[in-house]
């Protein structure tokens, strides 16, 4: 009797933005891409943050819903700015989680939009199995990252 053996590779999804979602993505060459960008405008005034198992995952920065990185050094390193360094009015409020799934969704009033365009950056961390911190071992580059407003990177 013969025998046939065949090797089947599975690539691990990446990270990826599709209409105003990004869904994060933690294998080794998840991110290695530049980092998923949306864009928000007063039609377009939402986004959504897709980081997977609260068990295992959080947004970055952690208070994201009053500060954001201003820089690509995503995460406890990044240089934190608050949103309301370019919308006065900003709230809190416009933050929206789903615990179980830790889904962020931002939702902007078009009334409320900046006079001028900016770029924001968070980050979904992930959390090794025997600890509840945030993932401090890799690269920037295998981290899943997005981009809000134009990134240009």
């Amino acid at each position: 009797m013969a025998t046939w053996l065949m090797k089947v590779t599975v690539e691990t999804r990446r990270s990826a933005a599709t209409d105003q979602t990004v869904r994060c993505a933690y294998g080794a060459t998840s991110n290695k891409a530049a980092r998923p960008t949306v864009t928000l405008t007063p039609q377009n005034n939402k986004v959504t943050l897709v980081c997977g198992s609260k068990d295992h995952t959080e947004v970055q920065p952690r208070d994201y819903q009053t500060n954001y990185c201003a820089d690509a050094n995503v995460g406890t390193a990044c240089k934190k700015e608050a949103y309301t360094t370019f919308i006065k009015d900003f709230k809190p409020e416009w933050w929206t989680k789903v615990e179980a799934t830790q889904n962020v969704t931002l939702t902007l009033p078009p009334e409320n939009f900046p006079v001028t365009a900016k770029s924001i950056h968070l980050e979904c961390g992930y959390k090794s199995e025997g600890s509840r911190e945030s993932q401090a071992e890799g690269s920037q580059a295998s981290r899943p990252t997005v981009c809000v407003g134009g990134c240009g990177h």
